[in-house]
């Protein structure tokens, strides 16, 4: 028997390409599981085909801002660049204009500007034409967009094209609460007539019913977090849909995508990696207690995580259907509980591994270890700053040792480490950044960070309080304008938001620190790579820093009691008190000349009376 297929479900541009989308494959599995037969449309891929061909397919990557990735797909004139917002903050300076936010992008990316506006005005609308007269749109009842990624102006694009020709169709849209809020559902059906539904929260308690009332003709009033059209009025559910047990979530369906990548030319299939997301919990645990300033991702959402069993089953099963072993994790971040349950459960089953997990920096070797024997390869821990008053002041609940120690553990133990280092925190001091530094400064031999400007979003602490960390002002950033127009309510509308601050205040230790890491990262790269470990040799220990390529290598000799105290601190901070317990005999003045000698040699980092050694125990690798 030949089932009808009358539902479509698109994945836009910009959600990447190296990976299948989660999103996509729970909404299919979940109509699967209804009865319902819908047809997948990756036409990301297809758009970073079209992008390949004309050589400007490295503009498609992780780096492409979310706003300029949104105005790629935009309607509006370039000159909307120009727009300038007005705000009734004290005369303080604001963020970059879109022309500059757009200008220093190409400057420092691979896709100069001139080849921006080319994608923008040549190849979109060659990929639309494609899109629409590839497929007959109007077969389908029912069109549904996800737009977790910057995928949202693309999506209208397609959506409204598919309504000129076939007005019956119904769209929907959903995507993550960071995208769609309730003001932000009723205010892009106030602005896009293609836009018939929207889901507000998680939609795998009611996509499918959602679908089958819409394809019975029915309305789906009084669905959780579904607003819809009636007549010429706009009505959303109170609610917010909310999965209660991540148990209950449907296993995503990845063998279409795995097709699809099976199909593509080879030269974009080289892009695509054999590699699963899986979701093993929801939400962020840590921010359950005291969310980061800067998050607002899940602001209100609890956290979930799967059971073991249901974890593990579900592993198995992406293996059975598409012989994969390669697996990307997805959470927000992996908790301590998780790692010494389910993934010593993972590690004692062996033959799978991890392109990326994401977990925070205050995690112990034990735990590290464990995602090693797992088979974890790349870890992004929440670092984010070198400096304890600057992450208390991101609310990080980490330390500075915390943070040195997870980079030391994570290289002694071959796991890959990406992280960020944010700049432009509004309420840091002078000090603060310069002590920063200096400490930067020694860490040559670790992995460097990404440097990455604070962003103010809906839903973050900055948002909801903005005066406690020295913004005279939030609004919209300007480029909302350029993408969705003059009429836009962009209060309702914008997740990005623009800052008023004293920013010049902070631009010359900026500048200097942004150098120092592109430095430390151009030398990572390079190769071969700077290096600071130890080794012991008799009752001596031997070290040996290469930290500096400008400089023959530094080999620094310790004995007796100095030897002993540098050993003792290279895992641990300790106190000078429990420094001197492990030098028996050693008097307080010695070992203030001794620590006073290492940190001169730049072989430590004070905080608080607690230190720490730098060096690697053993070469690493």
């Amino acid at each position: 028997m030949c089932v009808p297929r009358e539902v479509a479900l698109v994945n836009m541009p910009f959600a990447p390409v190296e990976r299948p989308s989660i999103q996509l494959a729970i909404l299919q599995a979940s109509l699967e599981a209804a009865g319902i037969v819908a047809d997948p449309y990756f036409l990301n891929v297809d758009f970073f085909d079209l992008l390949r061909q004309h050589d400007a397919h490295l503009g498609y990557n992780s780096s492409l801002p979310s706003l300029i990735a949104e105005w790629i797909f935009a309607e509006a004139e370039t000159s909307a660049l120009d727009v300038q917002e007005t705000s009734g903050a004290a005369d303080l300076p604001w963020g970059p204009s879109p022309r500059e936010q757009l200008a220093a992008f190409a400057e420092h990316s691979e896709l100069e500007q001139e080849r921006l506006e080319q994608v923008r005005q040549r190849l979109v609308p060659e990929f639309l034409r494609q899109a629409t007269s590839a497929t007959d749109w109007s077969r389908y009842r029912v069109v549904c967009f996800t737009v977790t990624y910057p995928q949202l102006t693309a999506s209208l694009r397609l959506a409204r094209t598919i309504k000129e020709v076939s007005p019956e169709v119904v769209t929907v849209f959903g995507g993550a609460p960071s995208k769609i809020f309730r003001a932000s559902a009723r205010e892009l059906m106030r602005l896009y007539s293609c836009v018939d539904v929207v889901v507000v929260g998680e939609a795998e308690p009611v996509f499918a019913p959602l679908v089958q009332r819409l394809l019975a003709g029915r309305s789906p009033a009084r669905l959780p977090g579904v607003c819809y059209r009636r007549r010429d009025r706009i009505l959303c559910s109170r609610q917010t849909s909310a999965l209660e047990r991540l148990d209950q979530a449907p296993i995503p369906d990845y063998r279409p995508w795995a097709e699809k990548r099976a199909r593509v030319h080879a030269a974009t299939r080289a892009f695509m990696l054999r590699d699963v997301p899986i979701e093993l919990s929801r939400g962020c645990p840590w921010a359950q207690r005291s969310p980061c300033t800067f998050c607002g991702f899940y602001p209100h959402a609890r956290y979930r995580r799967k059971t073991d069993p249901v974890a593990l089953a579900e592993l198995e099963r992406q293996v059975g259907q598409l012989g994969w072993t390669s697996f990307c994790a997805v959470d927000a971040l992996l908790p301590r509980a998780m790692i010494d349950s389910l993934f010593a459960k993972i590690a004692a089953r062996g033959g799978l591994s991890w392109s990326f997990v994401e977990v925070r920096a205050d995690l112990g070797r034990a735990q590290l270890q464990r995602l090693a024997d797992a088979g974890v390869e790349l870890l992004q821990p929440g670092v984010e700053a070198f400096d304890d008053r600057l992450l208390r002041r991101l609310a990080k609940g980490v330390n500075l040792f915390d943070n040195l120690l997870l980079l030391k553990r994570s290289l002694e133990l071959g796991l890959e480490v990406s992280y960020n280092l944010l700049l432009g925190i509004p309420d840091a001091t002078d000090e603060e950044l310069a002590d920063q530094l200096a400490v930067l400064r020694r860490l040559a031999h670790l992995p460097p960070p990404y440097p990455l400007s604070v962003s103010f979003v809906r839903g973050s602490s900055y948002q909801r309080a903005p005066a406690r960390f020295g913004l005279d002002g939030l609004r919209p950033d300007p480029f909302h304008r350029a993408i969705f127009g003059a009429d836009a309510r962009l209060k309702e509308l914008a997740y990005e938001l623009d800052g008023a601050w004293p920013r010049e205040r902070q631009r010359a230790l900026y500048e200097r620190t942004l150098r120092w890491l592109a430095s430390w990262r151009s030398r990572w790269m390079a190769g071969p790579r700077p290096y600071l470990w130890c080794e012991r040799d008799g009752e001596q220990l031997v070290l040996r820093d290469g930290r500096n390529p400008r400089l023959p290598e530094r080999v620094l000799t310790l004995e007796g009691a100095a030897a002993a105290v540098y050993s003792a601190m290279l895992d641990e901070a300790l106190t000078e008190g429990q420094l001197q317990r492990q030098a028996r005999g050693l008097s307080p003045p010695m070992m203030r000349a001794i620590l006073r000698d290492l940190d001169q040699e730049e072989l430590l980092v004070e905080r608080a009376d607690r230190y720490l050694g730098l060096a690697l125990p053993r070469p690493p690798g």
